[in-house]
């Protein structure tokens, strides 16, 4: 209800020609926001679409998410990308040290404000963690983290902008690496995962705490099953005789499109 009242507003904004540009918040959690609707609606009024992103500081990936993003979104029809706090230094750095951060986390604008400039470019897909406690108000409901337990799937979407294909197909593509982010019981049993229907090689264990509690399972991934737009991921626990210690938590999935 709250959507569609939010969607009848814009469409009367847009009949009385009120509206010279659309931006798209909720980007709190910007790989869930799914602009399609926003297209739909724009599209026959000739308004540009600006989706938001708006996050501090991802590691050291920041100019390899927001490239991620902008392609998604080019994708999905939008005509441009609008930030907000983007890499936003919270611990109030001055001087050189704020100099040195600016350039490092804007250096993803000369990429992103054109769909051409990000082809070829190394990119990081995530899916969205948790927000804010208030935050879920303003923005899209992420799908993890999740728990999974023996007899059931999970089943995530996660939506590239990319041409995975062709670049396999050009000899482009170093490698597609797709990493789980885990916590739990894995008591040495193994995950079920299959990518657009077609069942991965066993992960590899590359990453976990001292006390086994976190660990991160990553699959060598391919072009195709990988594909351009959506693509489905499902993951199950695979051995269904295993000791119920609770659930495994898949808290995030994070793809690599990295060229060469």
């Amino acid at each position: 209800e709250q959507s569609m009242h939010i969607g009848l507003d814009v469409k009367a904004w847009l009949d009385q020609d009120l509206v010279d540009i659309l931006i798209i918040g909720g980007g709190y959690t910007p790989f869930t926001l799914d602009i399609s609707d926003y297209v739909e609606l724009a599209g026959p009024y000739g308004v540009p679409i600006y989706p938001c992103i708006n996050m501090g500081t991802v590691l050291n990936d920041t100019l390899a998410v927001s490239r991620a993003l902008a392609s998604r979104w080019y994708h999905a029809d939008a005509d441009g990308i609008y930030t907000f706090n983007f890499g936003t230094p919270f611990e109030h750095k001055t001087g050189d040290d704020l100099i040195e951060n600016r350039s490092r986390l804007y250096a993803s604008f000369y990429d992103m404000g054109d769909r051409t400039t990000l082809v070829g470019t190394n990119k990081l897909y995530r899916t969205d963690g948790p927000v804010y406690e208030h935050y879920p108000f303003i923005s899209a409901d992420p799908p993890l983290p999740a728990p999974l337990r023996r007899g059931a799937s999970r089943k995530i979407s996660l939506s590239i902008g990319d041409d995975v294909e062709t670049a396999a197909q050009a000899g482009d593509i170093a490698d597609l690496p797709l990493d789980l982010h885990l916590t739990g019981p894995l008591n040495g049993n193994p995950l079920s995962t299959s990518l657009n229907g077609q069942n991965l090689d066993s992960g590899e264990l590359v990453d976990g705490n001292a006390d086994g509690s976190g660990f991160i399972m990553r699959y060598k991934l391919n072009a195709p099953p990988l594909t351009i737009g959506q693509n489905t991921i499902e993951v199950a626990i695979a051995d269904d005789e295993r000791n119920d210690d609770g659930p495994i938590m898949l808290n995030e999935m994070r793809l690599r499109i990295n060229y060469k």
